[in-house]
C-alpha cells in the first residue's frame, strides 16, 4: 500500500506464502484468513517526489 495515495497493488511471494500461522495465534479464537501487508511509496509518488525542487525546511534569517 502506497503511504501517500493509498492506492494498492497485489503480490506474491513465494517465501510469505509460506508462513504459518504461529501456535500462539489460538489464544485469540478462530483465525480465518492471514495476510501480509507491504507499506511504502509506490513509483508514481516516488517520482513525484523526486521532481518536487528540494527545500532545506529552515526559514532564512532576515538581515
Amino acid at each position: 500500500m502506497c503511504v501517500p495515495c493509498g492506492q494498492t497493488m497485489d503480490f506474491y511471494s513465494h517465501v510469505l506464502g509460506e508462513l504459518k500461522l504461529p501456535e500462539s495465534v489460538k489464544v485469540l479464537g478462530l483465525v480465518e484468513a492471514m495476510g501480509e501487508e507491504v507499506r511504502g511509496i509506490c513509483l508514481r509518488c516516488a517520482e513525484k517526489d523526486r521532481d518536487k525542487p528540494e527545500t532545506t525546511g529552515k526559514k532564512e534569517a532576515a538581515s
